[in-house]
């Protein structure tokens, strides 16, 4: 299983890879929406993480192109916004887990 993290933010991005790597799991970093796009080759056993508040295409763009495929990895969005906004922008996405930041051991336990 390979963890992909679509996250801007440079520390949170590093941090995320290090405990992923930690638990064993092969891990591929991306720092926007687009490069996901481009250069991601998502496998239905993957992880993708993805936060909401991207620079250029927002994170629910990766969650939409993620959920059209035939069979999807397992999405976890990732956000540091207020709850109104982070339900406002997940509202087409019911079958999404959502977790705020910062992240707990909550994460740890759904990659190990």
């Amino acid at each position: 299983m390979t963890v992909h993290i679509v996250e801007d933010d440079d520390g949170v991005r590093d941090a995320l890879s290090e405990l992923c790597r930690s638990v064993g799991r092969t891990v591929q970093v991306y720092p926007d929406s687009e490069a996901f796009a481009s250069g991601a080759k998502v496998e239905p056993d993957d992880m993708v993480l993805v936060d909401i508040g991207l620079p250029g295409e927002p994170g629910t763009e990766v969650v939409r192109r993620v959920s059209k495929l035939p069979m999807p990895p397992k999405v976890i969005v990732i956000s540091g916004l207020p709850l109104a906004d982070i339900h406002h922008a997940m509202r087409e996405f019911s079958n999404v887990l959502v977790m705020r930041k910062p992240l707990t051991s909550e994460l740890l336990a759904l990659l190990a």
